[in-house]
């Protein structure tokens, strides 16, 4: 299978994958620390798809969780998914959410990458779209996760799961995969 990522845009996750994931998380959310295990498993399967939104909604909060976020945006537009795949899961892996997660674990993320915060450009851009399309889509909380046909999808066949739900989420995902004809392991 290939893989073609689009680097315009840190959310941006384009394959021939038939089943598109996406996740609007905050590093600092305790439901999304302990969903990410479950997301991480979820890449083994090459029929899915991932899309990441970085949608720091308790940055106001916690700063961290803004610094956080624009530091994933720019791992993405510098070092491309790879990198950013680390990033996310050494960030949640830190097990530090609710207001702990602190400027030094991001530093340490960024050493094991060869990175520092000098090396990124840091932008609000991205998260300002981010939590625009969120507050439009009427969504308040994270996570929360769309499942869909990466092609074509329509009303009736996009699923929105809101908070950590393991069992609505695979059950989605076997619903679209039914639906594009894959047969389900």
């Amino acid at each position: 299978m290939t893989n073609t990522t689009h680097q315009t845009t840190p959310y941006s996750v384009v394959s021939d994958a038939p089943v598109t994931v996406v996740e609007f998380f905050d590093y600092q959310c305790i439901y999304c620390s302990r969903l990410a295990p479950f997301i991480n498993d979820l890449h083994q399967d090459t029929q899915l798809q991932f899309v990441f939104y970085e949608t720091p909604i308790f940055g106001s909060r916690w700063p961290m969780s803004t610094l956080a976020a624009k530091v994933g945006n720019a791992i993405y537009k510098t070092k491309g998914m790879a990198a950013y795949d680390s990033y996310h899961r050494a960030l949640f892996a830190t097990g530090h959410n609710e207001g702990q997660l602190t400027q030094q674990d991001i530093q340490i993320t960024l050493t094991t990458l060869s990175l520092t915060l000098d090396d990124l450009t840091l932008s609000d851009d991205e998260i300002n779209q981010a939590l625009s399309l969120f507050q439009t889509l009427g969504f308040q909380g994270t996570p929360t996760l769309i499942v869909m046909p990466t092609k074509h999808p329509t009303v009736e066949d996009i699923h929105v799961i809101f908070g950590a739900d393991p069992v609505q989420i695979k059950q989605a995902i076997a619903d679209i995969k039914k639906a594009v004809g894959l047969v389900t392991p």
